[in-house]
C-alpha cells in the first residue's frame, strides 16, 4: 500500500481498501491500533474515519478539514473466522491527505481489460499474465504508479499508454516448483495519479492448481508436476511425470505410479 492516500473533502463514504493476503489461507482482519506500543502518538482515530474489520476497508465520511491525518492499523490473521486469538499482528501506518481540490468524480478508474473485482484468474501451465488499465478522470493528469500486494511474486511491467488518457501495465507470474504451493491467493493492485489521487484497490483471486501440467479428458481427478496427463473415463496415461489416481487404471512410462481404490 502507498505511504499516503489522497481523498476529496467534499465526497462522502470514500472507501480506502487496505490490500491484505495470507499465504496459508488464514482469516485476515484489520483493526485500529490501540496501545502506545502499537501506535505511539497517533493512536487517536479521527471521528470521520471508520474501519470495517473483516474486509480491511477504511471509509472516509467527508467531514474533515483539509490536511494530513495519520492512520495506524494492525493487520492480524486468525485460524478461522470465529477465533479471537491472532496468530500474528503486523502494523501498518500511512497518511490520508484530505484535499478540497477537485470533485468526487476525479478519482482514476480501472477499465477493460482489467479483471473485474473479485474475479478468479486460473494459472495455466504454471504461468499467469493479465493487464491492468486505468483512465484518469482529467486529461491533465496521468498515472505515475501502480501498486501490487500479493503473496505471489508478481512481476509488473513498465507503465505504457496504449491510447490517449489510458495507462496500462502487464502483471505476470511464473510458478517455481516446489516453492509455490497449490491454492488460491488474493492479489490486489491499485493506481495513483501525479496528484496522488488513488484509484482504490482492485482485488482478484489467483487459482494455482499445479506446475507445468496439461490436462485433457474427463472422469477422474488429476494432479501432477512436470508431466502431461491425458485422462479418459478415469484412466491416466503419463510419460515422465508423477501420476496419482483414485479408483482408476494407471499406465506410466518413466515416472512414478500410484493407485487407490476409493469407495
Amino acid at each position: 500500500m502507498a505511504s499516503s492516500v489522497k481523498v476529496l473533502n467534499s465526497c462522502t463514504s470514500q472507501p480506502i481498501m487496505i490490500p491484505v493476503a495470507d499465504f496459508d489461507g488464514d482469516d485476515v482482519r484489520c483493526r485500529f491500533a490501540s496501545s502506545s506500543a502499537e501506535c505511539s502518538g497517533i493512536c487517536t482515530v479521527p471521528s470521520y474515519f471508520t474501519l470495517y474489520e473483516p474486509t480491511c476497508t477504511l471509509t472516509y465520511s467527508g467531514s474533515a478539514s483539509d490536511g494530513n491525518y495519520a492512520i495506524a492499523i494492525q493487520i492480524e490473521d486468525f485460524i478461522n473466522p470465529a477465533s479471537t486469538l491472532p496468530l500474528s499482528s503486523v502494523p501498518l501506518q500511512f497518511i490520508v491527505n484530505v484535499n478540497s481540490t477537485g470533485s468526487c468524480s476525479n478519482q482514476p478508474t480501472f477499465i477493460s481489460p482489467t479483471p473485474a473485482e473479485g474475479s478468479t484468474m486460473q494459472v495455466y501451465n504454471g504461468s499467469l499474465e493479465l493487464k491492468a488499465r486505468v483512465r484518469p478522470s482529467n486529461v491533465s493528469e496521468w498515472i505515475t504508479k501502480f501498486h501490487i500486494l500479493s503473496p505471489l511474486n508478481l512481476v509488473m511491467s513498465a507503465i505504457s499508454q496504449p491510447v490517449s488518457n489510458e495507462y496500462e501495465v502487464t502483471i505476470s507470474w511464473t510458478a517455481t516448483h516446489p516453492v509455490d504451493k497449490i491454492g488460491e491467493y488474493i492479489s490486489c493492485f491499485s493506481a495513483e495519479t501525479n496528484n496522488r489521487l488513488s484509484s482504490g484497490s482492485r482485488c482478484i483471486t489467483v487459482n494455482y492448481t499445479g506446475h507445468g501440467v496439461s490436462l485433457i479428458g474427463h472422469g477422474g481427478y488429476q494432479r501432477g508436476y512436470g508431466g502431461n496427463l491425458i485422462v479418459y473415463g478415469g484412466s491416466l496415461i503419463g510419460y515422465g511425470g508423477n501420476l496419482i489416481g483414485c479408483g482408476c487404471s494407471l499406465i506410466g512410462y518413466g515416472g512414478n505410479r500410484r493407485g487407490m481404490v476409493v469407495t
